[in-house]
């Protein structure tokens, strides 16, 4: 009886520790899969985090280089403004000038047109001028000179009934230019000579007791 009690003992021990056997064994597997899958979703995560990093690390370079093309084109702003700073002061200066300019050419244009004005006045005094000396050479032609020889006269102060007989005669220089005054200029005031200013003959009456004043010498030819 006793020896059946141990056998049957001896087996329940076999069966308890083949049973401790079994659940530790299926622990070790349980274990070893949660471990597998564990690593496996480890290095996924792994593996998506250093994704995520990379796209990090690429957008940060993106973003470095775009903050540096802005730099970049700040410094062209920069440079743009500069420039437009300078060339609008150019610019008004300028601008200034062509004002100035505008001012003076106004001012150029009226003295142009005083110019022309005085010009046409000048020439039309000119025309008179020489439809009169024309005149004057056309009823001199009618004149005519005496027979009588001319009396020629330095500059000087002379008497007429003294140094030259009373009469109508025509003046002409001697040579030279200068003035010829009868009665202190009341009577005769012209400058007798060559040239534009210059009267080159003068016809006029000498009475008794005229004065005259040359500062030329003439000669005085008895006219009709």
């Amino acid at each position: 009886m006793q020896t059946e009690a141990k056998k049957e003992n001896k087996i329940k021990g076999k069966k308890l520790w083949l049973k401790v056997v079994g659940v530790l064994f299926a622990l070790f597997i349980v274990y070893s899969i949660g471990e597998s899958a564990a690593k496996v979703e480890l290095e996924e995560e792994k593996v998506s985090y250093d994704q995520l990093v990379e796209k990090i690390e690429d957008k940060e370079k993106e973003m470095e280089e775009k903050e540096n093309e802005v730099e970049k084109i700040e410094l062209d702003i920069g440079s743009i403004q500069n420039e437009y700073d300078k060339n609008k002061a150019k610019l008004e200066e300028a601008m200034k000038v062509v004002a100035e300019k505008d001012s003076v050419q106004k001012e150029i244009d009226k003295l142009t047109l005083d110019i022309s004005q005085k010009q046409e006045k000048t020439k039309k005094l000119d025309t008179e001028i020489k439809d009169k000396k024309d005149e004057l050479a056309s009823i001199q032609g009618t004149i005519k000179e005496k027979k009588d020889a001319p009396i020629t006269l330095p500059a000087g102060f002379f008497t007429v009934g003294k140094d030259l007989p009373a009469g109508r005669y025509k003046a002409v220089p001697n040579g030279g230019g200068g003035n010829f005054f009868v009665n202190s200029g009341m009577k005769v005031n012209i400058m007798l000579g060559n040239g534009e200013f210059y009267e080159d003959e003068y016809v006029f009456y000498a009475d008794e007791g005229d004065e005259i004043e040359l500062t030329l010498s003439a000669k005085f030819i008895p006219v009709e």
